[in-house]
């Protein structure tokens, strides 16, 4: 909703869109590869990456929802949704990164793999 409201992504009318393509496609998209990576390149790597391709698949789903619309071409809407938000995917896996870095340190009892 503040993304809407505030920063024009996309308006009240894609909110739907929205929420599926970062909540459902991006969560589902950085748990599974954070889960599978953990245990061949260890936990901040896997949360880089993982971070990283959810934000690279969940912009790729938008482009397709948005090519199916008929808002641009399928092929540039890729091109282009792939390109920025995998610069974006980076600042996205240092910051997850940095905070699970400061959660481990100051706060490890919210951190499910030291529950485990």
């Amino acid at each position: 909703l503040i993304q809407a409201l505030f920063f024009g992504d996309g308006g009240i009318t894609a909110l739907g869109a929205n929420v599926f393509n970062m909540a459902s496609v991006g969560g589902c998209v950085g748990l599974y590869s954070f889960k599978a990576l953990q245990g061949l390149i260890g936990k901040y790597p896997s949360a880089f990456v993982a971070a990283w391709l959810a934000t690279l698949i969940a912009a790729v789903v938008a482009a397709i929802e948005m090519a199916i619309a008929g808002t641009f071409p399928l092929t540039v809407g890729i091109a282009s949704m792939a390109l920025y938000h995998a610069f974006i995917g980076i600042i996205e896996g240092v910051l997850t990164v940095i905070v699970l870095y400061a959660l481990e340190k100051f706060r490890p009892d919210l951190l499910a793999w030291n529950r485990e």
